[in-house]
């Protein structure tokens, strides 16, 4: 990718994204808040959810 096509490229973000209401940007970034999982499933998987669940019946 040349210099030109770059250029343009970020040329056409930047319009789009001024020329959206701020409304929109809003609602994106709640939708992806509201997808992202617990971090203890994001980093160790399911594994990791065996793990806290099985402390948790020490606890008690």
């Amino acid at each position: 990718m040349d210099s030109q096509e770059w250029i343009k490229d970020m040329t056409v973000r930047l319009v789009t994204y001024v020329e959206t209401p701020r409304t929109v940007h809003k609602q994106k970034r709640k939708q992806r808040k509201q997808k992202r999982e617990p971090w203890l499933t994001r980093w160790f998987g399911m594994s990791g959810m065996g793990i806290s669940l099985w402390l948790r019946g020490f606890k008690r």
